[in-house]
């Protein structure tokens, strides 16, 4: 199976969708880190997979540069769903807030190119990126 033995990074991965997910890659064999600053996630989605030792768990914020370096490190493949994100109309009333998640990205790409490494080329880890559209500004 492909994500058997791959270590996987789930950026909030506390969240509802993120917990899913994550619980899915343990399913299927993953090695799964989660990284939330439960803003908005639940430690309680994922207790169990805690508990086991399925999942490892991260409380940190991506704008932490030392927290986002640690959590690639020996990562495989990287599955970014924490923004700052709300409901309908969220993005037209809090568009400051919107644009921290330009920030995430900006801290979390920096470390994959680190940590995918160098030689002679670009190289990221494998991104894979879920949004929903009240999660980024126009």
């Amino acid at each position: 199976m492909f994500w058997d033995g791959r270590a996987v990074l789930v950026t909030g991965g506390a969240s509802f969708i993120g917990s899913h997910l994550s619980e899915a890659l343990v399913r299927r064999g993953a090695a799964v880190r989660v990284i939330d600053n439960l803003s908005t996630g639940r430690r309680s989605y994922l207790d169990q997979h805690i508990r086991d030792g399925d999942i490892e768990f991260v409380q940190a914020d991506l704008l932490d540069a030392e927290a986002v370096a640690a959590a690639v490190r020996g990562i495989d493949t990287v599955f970014h769903l924490a923004a700052d994100h709300g409901g309908r109309g969220y993005v037209d009333l809090h568009q400051a807030a919107c644009a921290s998640n330009l920030a995430l990205d900006g801290m979390l790409l920096p470390r994959m190119q680190e940590r995918g490494g160098w030689q002679g080329r670009l190289r990221l880890l494998r991104l894979r990126i879920s949004e929903s559209p009240a999660a980024r500004p126009d």
